[in-house]
């Protein structure tokens, strides 16, 4: 990305799995010591240890500084306003894992959304007594909230945002 691209309060995509929002630019425009201050958002590598906690520590939303031309170099894209929650929660669903078994499940509750009725948070689905482990896997990992019914009876899931954006991002990826 050009160096001139790159602007205070807007936000940029390396492609892969980093998002940064630059907060400033400090030195005089077209300076070559120009330094750009960003918050991370996403990123490969989301923990560090820090040895002053003693502690891994989460670097999403931390504050880092860096040289302006290194900043445009990692920039491959700026992400169009009000795209920032969508960029987000596409690289947040594909770094879940399913069993084979859960993504099955997960694929089905996608199709049945496509001949029913658009797929969103919140929309529910029922699931068979047989299917609750599945389930409860898919809920640990947060795609989806569980609400059982009567012992033996299985019960409904609602959606998350995480679930629509799993559903979403692996129907991409087998079309």
């Amino acid at each position: 990305m050009k160096i001139d691209s790159i602007h205070a309060g807007s936000i940029y995509y390396d492609g892969k799995l980093g998002v940064r929002e630059v907060v400033s630019l400090d030195g005089a425009a077209g300076c070559g010591d120009t330094k750009v201050a960003y918050r991370i958002l996403a990123a490969k590598v989301e923990n560090e240890y820090s040895h002053a906690k003693q502690a891994m520590v989460s670097l999403i939303g931390s504050t880092c500084k860096c040289e302006l031309a290194s900043f445009a170099a990692w920039a491959k894209i700026a992400v169009p306003a009000g795209q920032k929650a969508a960029l987000l929660a596409d690289l947040a669903a594909k770094k879940v894992r399913l069993a084979p078994g859960e993504a099955r499940f997960m694929a089905s509750v996608g199709e049945s959304f496509d001949r029913e009725f658009p797929l969103k948070a919140g929309a529910a689905v029922s699931f068979n007594s047989r299917e609750t482990r599945t389930v409860r896997g898919i809920e640990k990992k947060g795609l989806v909230a569980v609400k059982m019914g009567p012992p033996g009876a299985g019960g409904e899931i609602a959606l998350t945002e995480l679930g629509v954006a799993w559903v979403c991002t692996n129907k991409k990826a087998t079309a």
